[in-house]
């Protein structure tokens, strides 16, 4: 009876859900930009031609991406709790 109350109960689905978003979040972290690349070719401030190749990259510091895992951890596991909550108040009645 309880098993058929879990499958049916939407709120539980929905929290179950929203626990396996933040976990699949987690394993994005790691996400830099695209590497820009430019290429100037003219005349700046002489007569002759001045050409340039640029290539850049940039990435956030470390702490940055440790933060963003732990606030999806954390968010994981507060998913988790209303779950168990839910679960336990849907089990009483």
């Amino acid at each position: 009876m309880q098993d058929k109350a879990k499958a049916s109960n939407l709120q539980l689905q929905v929290l179950q859900k929203q626990k396996e978003y933040w976990k699949q979040l987690q394993t994005g972290i790691f996400d830099p930009p695209k590497t820009q690349i430019g290429f100037e070719y003219g005349s700046v401030n002489s007569f002759n031609t001045d050409t340039r190749f640029s290539v850049g990259q940039s990435f956030s510091l470390p702490v940055v991406y440790q933060r963003q895992r732990d606030l999806y951890q954390s968010n994981e596991s507060l998913q988790q709790s209303a779950y168990s909550l839910k679960y336990a108040d849907l089990k009483k009645k």
